[in-house]
């Protein structure tokens, strides 16, 4: 259950920056400034998730002793064969499957 909401937030969290990103006036071509006003986002869409993408897999995680993950995520890299996720007490790497492999 706890691995459902993390993936609720994340979406969420997408979903938040897609609608409510403003541009910075003085971006250049090259790279932009990007500021995201939530407070001030008063666009409401309903989005189906198969809007966004093709297809979406739950991988549960192993939840050893060693593998809880703190309540907040930075950052979560997903590749084809490792899952890497970033959180206030360190940085978690796990199998394709879920599997923990160690903490560093």
């Amino acid at each position: 259950m706890k691995k459902l909401a993390t993936f609720l937030i994340i979406v969420i969290a997408l979903l938040t920056l897609l609608f409510c990103i403003n541009a910075s006036d003085q971006s250049t071509s090259e790279s932009k400034i990007i500021r995201v006003e939530i407070e001030n986002c008063k666009t409401s869409v309903d989005l189906k998730l198969s809007d966004l993408v093709d297809s979406c897999w739950l991988i549960p995680l192993d939840t050893t002793k060693e593998s809880m993950l703190g309540a907040y995520i930075h950052y979560v890299y997903i590749s084809d064969t490792y899952i890497i996720i970033v959180d206030l007490n360190g940085i978690y790497k796990f199998s394709e499957n879920g599997d923990f492999i160690k903490k560093m």
